[in-house]
């Protein structure tokens, strides 16, 4: 037997297909697989379904107003290599006020480490981030989330706000993304999928000038994913420059701006 637990969440639909038929050949060959997911393609591939339901908080409807004129960062010729591999080529590009931009790529592209320089937390080979700001300013939403484990679901979507000195409005976020239920909770009492949106409302939280989220709905239902969406779209309203990096490729849908990226090239969406 082999449980598995949402083995496509953070893959792009090329790779997860690869998954999947791993797991498919398993269980032509006698091995019983048991597989969490969310994952659509995953549910069309199964022999046999068991839906958990729960009552889902509808998405605030969002009126998406045109991008500002500031510029809340910037970014000129990133380049980083790992050993022989570039997995940034070159990278340019500007985030205004209130804008929601996307960067659309298969898992592996160099994505996480464009955004993970644009946070200045990994340094550049070459080239140039400016704007950003102190860290109250710029937000960022990791993969690997980071969650006080000390902390319950309220506290630690609270905590900037503390840190900061500014009134919170955790229960609002908490409320639109479906977490209200489970706020006073702790991280490893909750799904990955609540912890991420945890994470997301951790960020927006403070009201930034800018937000980098990194694959922010990969652990998500479709449903849920909805509720992260609004949000972002809400703190785009508000102001804030949003930067969403995703394997979605409805994505850029939701945007002001869509690029892609390949293999480290960053480039327009086509």
């Amino acid at each position: 037997m082999l449980v598995v637990d949402e083995p496509t969440a953070e893959l792009d639909r090329t790779t997860a297909a690869s998954v999947l038929g791993a797991l498919r050949a398993a269980a032509d060959a006698g091995t019983t697989v048991i597989l969490a997911t969310h994952d659509p393609d995953a549910i069309a591939a199964a022999d046999d379904v068991l839906e958990l339901t729960r009552h889902l908080t509808h998405p605030t409807a969002v009126s998406l107003p045109p991008p500002g004129d500031d510029l809340v960062l910037a970014a000129r010729g990133l380049r980083k290599h790992y050993g022989g591999t570039a997995a940034v080529s070159d990278a340019s590009l500007d985030l205004r006020s209130g804008e929601l931009a996307v960067i659309v790529g298969r898992s592996g592209s160099g994505k996480s480490t464009l955004l993970l320089m644009l946070a200045g937390w990994e340094h550049p080979d070459a080239g140039a981030v400016t704007g950003g700001g102190p860290w109250h300013e710029l937000a960022f939403v990791p993969q690997r989330f980071g969650l006080v484990p000390e902390l319950d679901v309220r506290d630690n979507v609270n905590l900037p706000a503390r840190l900061q000195g500014a009134d919170a409005r955790g229960s609002d976020l908490l409320e639109g993304l479906g977490l209200a239920h489970v706020a006073a909770r702790y991280p490893h009492q909750i799904s990955i999928g609540q912890q991420q949106r945890v994470a997301v409302a951790r960020a927006l939280a403070v009201r930034p000038r800018a937000v980098l989220l990194d694959e922010p709905t990969s652990h998500q239902d479709g449903a849920s994913a909805e509720l992260v969406w609004s949000a972002i779209a809400a703190a785009a309203a508000e102001g804030t420059g949003c930067l969403v990096a995703t394997h979605e490729p409805d994505a850029a849908r939701r945007a002001h701006t869509a690029w892609s990226m390949v293999d480290g090239v960053l480039g327009p969406l086509a």
